[in-house]
């Protein structure tokens, strides 16, 4: 027997953008540990303001600071980050768009809720090619491991 689908919370926005805000923070955090490690400064730099400005945009649009760094997401990839490691750059991309993906589905019919599938959608956009060119940098030749993401449910 299949229960009702739920219907969202009035702050389901709020409580995914948040959520979204946590990891792209963490994702810049990381990304400055990769420079500090020695990585390619100019492009970690980039795509670390890049993760810096998703933030900023999703906070942006439901109206919360873009502060808290989700930890426990940064603790799982700081090892590959530590030795600045694209390999673990490109899954930390794929992995995000695969988030992206995901919470897409779950975002409420509201105005605000099509802002976030706007920048949700833009965003996982510019993390899938990030996660491509990072991985092209690693010289990762096994397409599935650039291409399919734990995350993901296919």
């Amino acid at each position: 027997m299949t229960s009702p689908a739920q219907a969202a919370t009035a702050d389901t926005d709020v409580d995914l953008a948040s959520e979204s805000i946590g990891f792209e923070l963490a994702a810049a955090e990381l990304y400055a540990s990769a420079i500090a490690a020695g990585a390619d400064n100019d492009l970690f730099a980039t795509i670390r303001e890049q993760h810096e400005s998703f933030a900023e945009r999703l906070s942006g649009i439901v109206g919360v600071r873009a502060q808290g760094a989700d930890a426990a997401f940064a603790a799982a990839l700081e090892t590959g980050f530590a030795a600045a490691d694209p390999a673990a750059a490109a899954e930390l991309e794929n992995t995000l768009a695969a988030h992206y993906v995901a919470r897409l589905a779950e975002l409420p019919d509201t105005v605000r809720g099509q802002a976030l599938a706007g920048a949700f959608a833009a965003i996982l956009a510019s993390e899938s090619r990030q996660a491509v060119l990072l991985a092209g940098l690693a010289q990762v030749s096994d397409l599935e491991a650039v291409y399919v993401n734990p995350i993901s449910e296919a």
